[in-house]
């Protein structure tokens, strides 16, 4: 029988377990899956639980509170425009206008560039209705 010679190299190589098997790769998948699935479960039992739940009843309406008493320069008209805007932009819930006063009598500490920047910045980070 003749003996036959081999690199030492190409016999590592080739008895070598590859690092990852097919069983391994499936076990993976299944498992990725698998949670996948239990993340959508949760989340659609969620959404149920949420459907379920009873509407809450209108809330009463209390009597409208006293107006704020218009400044110079301010008209009934234009303090019920501003109302309805508020009672637009915020739907049902309660509010009451506590007070009005026209932009011209702003302090003048408030309209330093910083404070008008800060308050761009902050306005424009929300997220509109």
């Amino acid at each position: 029988m003749p003996m036959i010679s081999v690199p030492l190299s190409a016999v590592a190589a080739e008895t070598a377990p590859s690092a990852f098997s097919l069983q391994t790769l499936i076990l993976g998948v299944l498992t990725v899956l698998i949670a996948y699935a239990l993340i959508a479960i949760a989340g659609l039992r969620r959404q149920l639980a949420e459907l379920s739940v009873p509407a809450k009843p209108a809330p009463v309406q209390s009597a409208p509170a006293a107006a704020p008493q218009p400044s110079a320069g301010m008209t009934p008209e234009l303090l019920a425009v501003i109302a309805a805007a508020i009672h637009v932009t915020l739907g049902d819930t309660r509010h009451r206008i506590v007070s009005l006063s026209p932009a011209s009598q702003v302090r003048a500490d408030q309209t330093s560039a910083w404070s008008v920047e800060g308050r761009r910045q902050v306005f424009q980070s929300h997220k509109v209705r």
